[in-house]
């Protein structure tokens, strides 16, 4: 059984377009977002995943410490 046929399929459809507004749909860093919040969806999300997903978090370079 898929996780997505557990998952409104309006709420996919909310996650890709923000992913895609935020310019990150088909990256991996966006793949990674969009399979761990349908996991978290589904309860089957790790607290370490929400770890991975904000040190992965593509910022641009503006603000950063050199």
């Amino acid at each position: 059984m898929s996780s997505q046929n557990e998952i409104d399929p309006d709420i996919v459809e909310a996650i890709a377009d923000a992913l895609k507004g935020a310019g990150l749909q088909g990256t991996p860093y966006g793949k990674k977002f969009e399979q761990r919040i349908k996991n978290k969806l589904v309860g089957q999300f790790d607290e370490s995943d929400l770890f991975d997903l904000i040190g992965d978090l593509p910022l641009p370079h503006q603000g950063k410490v050199k």
